[in-house]
C-alpha cells in the first residue's frame, strides 16, 4: 500500500513536472488566442503588424517550429515587442479559407499581414529561430509599437482625423467647390466599374473645364474602385505633370493616413507638399509620416525644425503629443 503511494505520488510529480515545462516551453511565442476577426481588430486598433502560422495535424516540420523555433526565448520576446503572432489550422473553418485564398501550398506557412489586413509576405517551410527573425525584422518598422508611444499616437490620430474630416468635407461641399458634385459621380462610378461612363464624363469635363480638372477626376475615380496602386501612381503622375494642385495634395496624403498605410510614395507627396506650403501643419505631418514609415531619425530632426521654427516660445497639446511619440 505505501509502496502503491510512493508510486502514485512518484508518478504525480513527474507529470506535474512534464506539465510545468510545457508551459515554460511554449510560452515563448505569445500566440493571440482570440477568434481571427478579433485578431484583425486588435492589429487595426494598435497599428501593429501580425504573422498567421498555418500549420496541419499531419505536419512533421510544423511541430518542429513549435517544439523549436518557437519556444525560443529571445525569439519570444522580439515578437511580443514588434508583432501580434497566431495559428490557424489550414485544414479547418477560417484557416482552411484563408490558406486557399492566399494559396498556402506547403506547410507551414507562415503569412505576414500589414495592420490592415493586406499580406505583405510570407515565409515558407521549417526555419530555425535565427532564421525567422531576420525573416521577420525587415517589417518590424511598419509596427507602430516599434518607435511610437500608442496612446500619444492615438491622441494624435484624433487630430489628424479631424483635418481629414474637414477636407472630406471641403471637397465634396458644393458650396464650396463647384466641382464637389463632379467627385462624388467619380467615386459612385468607380464602386460601380463603369468605366465608360466615366470616361465619357470626363470628356465633358474636358471639353467645359480643361485638362487639368478632366485628369484630377481619374483620382476620384480610383478612390471609388479602391485602387490603392492606381491612386498612388496617378498622384505621382499628375504632380510631376502639374495636373494635381497643391490644395488638393492634403487629401490625397491625409486619404492614406486615415485610411490606408503611408508609405514611402506618401512621404514624397509629403514632402512636396512642405517644400510649396512650408507651414507648421505640413512640417508636422510630414514628422509624423517620417515616423510611420521608420524614419526615426529625420522624423527626430523634422520635430527639431518644426519646433525651432514655430514653437520657438510655445507649445501646444498637439505637438506635445507628437513629441510623446518622438521620445519613445
Amino acid at each position: 500500500m505505501i509502496q502503491n503511494i510512493s508510486t502514485t505520488k512518484s508518478i504525480f510529480i513527474a507529470v506535474l513536472t512534464v506539465l510545468m515545462f510545457q508551459k515554460e516551453a511554449f510560452s515563448q511565442t505569445n500566440f493571440f488566442n482570440g477568434s481571427y476577426s478579433e485578431l484583425q481588430e486588435k492589429a487595426k486598433s494598435e497599428k501593429k503588424i501580425y504573422f498567421v502560422d498555418f500549420y496541419t495535424g499531419w505536419c512533421g516540420f510544423c511541430k518542429k517550429m513549435d517544439a523549436t523555433t518557437f519556444q525560443h526565448k529571445e525569439l519570444g520576446e522580439y515578437i511580443d515587442q514588434h508583432f501580434i503572432a497566431y495559428k490557424l489550422n489550414a485544414e479547418e473553418g477560417v484557416g482552411k479559407t484563408l490558406s486557399q485564398e492566399n494559396g498556402v501550398k506547403g506547410f507551414p506557412t507562415v503569412l505576414v499581414f500589414d495592420s490592415k489586413g493586406k499580406v505583405i509576405d510570407r515565409i515558407v517551410g521549417y526555419k530555425a529561430a535565427t532564421e525567422f527573425k531576420a525573416a521577420l525584422q525587415k517589417h518590424e518598422s511598419k509596427s507602430t509599437s516599434n518607435n511610437t508611444n500608442s496612446e500619444a499616437l492615438q491622441t494624435y490620430n484624433s487630430f489628424v482625423a479631424q483635418d481629414y474630416t474637414d477636407l472630406k468635407e471641403k471637397a465634396y461641399n458644393s458650396s464650396m467647390d463647384q466641382f464637389a458634385p463632379l467627385k462624388e459621380q467619380c467615386i459612385a462610378l468607380g464602386k460601380n466599374n463603369k468605366r465608360f461612363d466615366f470616361e465619357e464624363l470626363q470628356f465633358e469635363t474636358e471639353q467645359k473645364y480643361g485638362l487639368e480638372k478632366a485628369k484630377e477626376l481619374n483620382l476620384y475615380y480610383m478612390l471609388g474602385k479602391g485602387d490603392i496602386e492606381s491612386i498612388k501612381k496617378e498622384v505621382t503622375f499628375q504632380r510631376e505633370n502639374n495636373y494635381l494642385t497643391t490644395a488638393s495634395l492634403p487629401y490625397f496624403i491625409l486619404h492614406f493616413v486615415m485610411e490606408l498605410k503611408p508609405d514611402m510614395d506618401v512621404l514624397k507627396w509629403t514632402n512636396e507638399y512642405n517644400n510649396h506650403q512650408k507651414s507648421k501643419e505640413s512640417l508636422e505631418l510630414k514628422t509624423y509620416i517620417q515616423l510611420v514609415v521608420g524614419d526615426s531619425k529625420d522624423a527626430s530632426d523634422s520635430f527639431n525644425e518644426l519646433k525651432k521654427e514655430y514653437y520657438k516660445k510655445e507649445s501646444t497639446k498637439r505637438i506635445d503629443m507628437l513629441e510623446l511619440i518622438i521620445a519613445k
